[in-house]
């Protein structure tokens, strides 16, 4: 049987030297799968604890409003946004948008969206509204969860731009509109979610698009096998163990921000300080109060090598 010239390059980047690369590298077959794993495991214990961006609160004040989820508590509404996801016409392969900053309902967007093998695309609002435009229809999003601080910036950008037929908002409960409200769809929802067929480390997962700094963003495609060997390789060589707690500071809307620090403690069982934003003078108190192990950061300056 002949193959195109795209599944040829397409199997020689899945070969080394030569051979194909059929051992996988990760234990779990999808996202899904580890999940259900480290619920079983750690049903209980600690998973994500969220700040929100209060910046003169201390870590330890009650203005912090600090969250707070256990593996059980976030799977089981991982479980019903991927209901909600069902019920709103989203299958195995079908592209959602997130308009979001770093929150714990953005991580279970993600997650019900990987149950499912839906594709996240998480939209930098940081960018301009040409580019934003050109991102939600270039990736054919079918539904965006967007967070309410940026609605009516949204509509205006999707007025040129149909192809999404559903928008949920995202934040307080208060307000009216036509969109859906996120709170409320997800807890009329049932916890457990029943799928025809599961999804393969193969199906897409996350369509990250690039600065564009010279063109048009470009979207780079992971796969669920892409995140979960990254999670694995990146645990096994710092030597992550699960009484240890990492904190992201970085966007979700970034690969470093989901994979290094989300996918990677769930993958050994550890657990995640998530904060909305960075800001110099409570990162490393929140360090301290909360035992973190582990953060990625990006430097200010440049390094300059010896």
């Amino acid at each position: 049987m002949a193959v195109s010239r795209s599944e040829a390059l397409l199997l020689k980047a899945r070969s080394i030297g030569g051979l194909p690369h059929a051992r996988r590298g990760a234990a779990y077959g999808n996202v899904g799968e580890l999940l259900r794993s480290q619920v079983e495991r750690y049903g209980d214990k600690l998973w994500l604890i969220f700040y929100p961006d209060q910046k003169d609160s201390g870590p330890r004040s009650p203005s912090a409003a600090r969250r707070t989820y256990t593996y059980n508590e976030f799977s089981e509404l991982v479980g019903r946004t991927a209901n909600y996801l069902l019920s709103a016409g989203i299958r195995r392969g079908d592209r959602i948008a997130t308009v979001s900053f770093n929150h714990p309902d953005t991580v279970i967007q993600y997650f019900s969206a990987f149950l499912i093998g839906a594709v996240v695309v998480p939209v930098n609002t940081g960018e301009d509204d040409r580019r934003i435009g050109y991102i939600l229809e270039n990736s054919r999003a079918k539904l965006a969860f967007v967070r309410e601080e940026y609605l009516e910036r949204l509509k205006r950008i999707l007025a040129g731009t149909p192809g999404i037929r559903t928008i949920v908002r995202v934040g307080s409960d208060s307000g009216a509109g036509p969109e859906d409200n996120f709170h409320a769809q997800v807890a009329s929802q049932p916890a457990a979610v029943r799928l025809d067929h599961q999804p393969e480390g193969d199906d897409e997962a996350l369509l990250i698009y690039t600065s564009g700094t010279t063109g048009l963003p470009k979207g780079v495609v992971l796969t669920q096998e892409n995140l979960l060997v990254d999670a694995r390789g990146i645990a096994e060589w710092h030597g992550m163990t699960p009484d240890q707690r990492m904190m992201c500071v970085l966007p979700l809307h970034h690969v470093n921000g989901t994979v290094v620090t989300i996918m990677t403690p769930l993958y050994y069982g550890g657990s995640v300080v998530l904060n909305q934003k960075f800001h110099s003078d409570t990162f490393f108190r929140r360090i301290a109060s909360e035992g973190v192990h582990v953060a990625s950061v990006v430097p200010t300056r440049g390094c300059t090598m010896p």
